[in-house]
């Protein structure tokens, strides 16, 4: 229709242009034809305008009403609830007597959000818990590579320094008070802050100057930022009654933990191993993906490591791997093992035949989901339940072990006993 309106519109110049060259008898005709295509053209230009306004308007009408069905639908809620709560927002911002920020607020409503689910996993992190949270996760960071704590008394101690980092090479020790931060002094600083700056403060390779307090006497260390790999997973051999028993530490499931474990685990199958031991004592959990990708080393593709279960069905979860193992195995736990340590001793207890030694397990038998916001803050919750191969949940009771032993420096000796059999 559009085209055939142009067609007819251009015959119509062409008739009006050859009437023109025809008769010239008439110039004033022609002038007052002319005078009306000028009107007509200018009065379809501007219905045009008005029409465009029209179709403006109504189209952020139509827009506006789309979005908040679509902010509803998707937080599931009603326009009732979202204008009660914007309404409230502004209310308090603009009569309370209260010099409460809209950031503070806005953290407030998350916090009693997440507060409101009863769910004594989840959590609502500020933006320094956040980035320690995912430090320690991701397994690495930039920074200098030591521990350190607030002390009662305000002074920042500290606490730890970590094998092959730049704190280690710069001769820090624990048991450091610091005293001076690139020449500012450090009281009235928070481990928070001192740990911020570091991170923060400069790139990789720049230096910050830290003065100590070392057994009453002041030094001067100067550390390089680097990048910090953090250890979770480390072993060694133990040679008992002609039989080689391979053993693996493991800290945390972080996101570097699965390489670090792999690794440990080829070295001592290098030296011959006849059995392991997997150490997850005081481990409080990490990465499920983590978990299921050193669970999967030692068992065929057929095997069940865990089930996971959420408001509307149970999912079997099957090894990933195409390596197994068939040495025996012993797990160490205790009652701080948690969440993934819990899944990897009940994994090779029931589809592999490890033997578990120890205590019984913390007994977190959930799975919870992170969500970093916009202003750096992070949320926590639980998603799901996870079973164990044979369908067990372990929630508040834990996982009892094979072998009990209360005394915790026996555990090891007893597991060594076992495999040494």
């Amino acid at each position: 229709m559009a085209d055939e309106q142009i067609k007819k519109e251009n015959n119509e110049e062409k008739q009006i242009e050859l009437t023109n060259i025809e008769d010239n008898k008439n110039i004033k005709e022609e002038k007052i034809s002319k005078s009306n295509i000028v009107i007509e053209k200018n009065f379809r230009i501007l219905e045009v305008i008005i029409i465009s306004i029209i179709m403006l308007v109504l189209g952020l009408f139509v827009g506006s009403m789309f979005l908040k069905q679509k902010v509803s639908s998707i937080y599931n809620t009603s326009n009732k609830h979202l204008e009660e709560f914007l309404s409230t927002l502004n209310t308090i911002k603009e009569r309370s007597y209260s010099n409460i920020t809209e950031e503070e607020l806005f953290n407030s409503a998350i916090k009693g959000m997440i507060t409101s689910l009863g769910d004594n996993y989840a959590d609502y992190f500020n933006t320094n818990e956040t980035d320690n949270f995912n430090i320690k996760m991701q397994g690495s960071y930039v920074g200098v590579g030591c521990e350190i704590s607030t002390t009662i008394d305000g002074q920042i101690l500290i606490m730890n320094v970590y094998d092959n980092t730049p704190a280690s090479e710069s001769g820090l020790q624990a048991g450091d008070i610091v005293l001076e931060i690139d020449g500012m002094s450090a009281k009235g600083w928070t481990s928070d802050q001192l740990s911020n700056y570091i991170r923060t403060g400069g790139k990789i390779g720049t230096t910050v100057s830290i003065k100590v307090n070392r057994d009453g006497k002041e030094v001067i260390l100067p550390l390089k930022r680097g990048y910090v790999t953090l250890t979770s997973a480390y072993g060694y051999t133990i040679e008992r009654d002609g039989k080689t028993i391979g053993y693996i530490k493991m800290d945390l499931f972080a996101l570097n933990t699965y390489t670090q474990f792999k690794k440990v685990l080829t070295d001592l199958e290098s030296k011959q191993i006849d059995s392991l031991i997997i150490d997850v004592r005081d481990n409080s959990g990490g990465y499920l993906s983590v978990a299921t990708s050193i669970i999967s080393l030692f068992l065929p593709t057929n095997k069940v490591i865990y089930q996971l279960q959420d408001k509307q069905h149970t999912q079997k979860v099957y090894s990933q791997s195409k390596e197994k193992r068939d040495y025996k195995i012993a797990v160490l736990v205790n009652e701080n093992s948690a969440s993934a340590s819990e899944i990897l001793a009940a994994a090779l207890k029931e589809s592999y035949g490890a033997t578990i030694v120890g205590k019984t397990t913390y007994g977190k038998g959930t799975v919870q989901e992170t969500n970093q916001l916009s202003n750096g803050n992070m949320i926590k919750y639980t998603i799901q339940n996870w079973l164990t191969p044979n369908g067990t949940w372990i929630e508040k009771k834990g996982y009892k072990p094979d072998i009990l032993v209360e005394a915790e420096e026996a555990i090891l000796d007893r597991a060594i006993e076992i495999l040494a059999e």
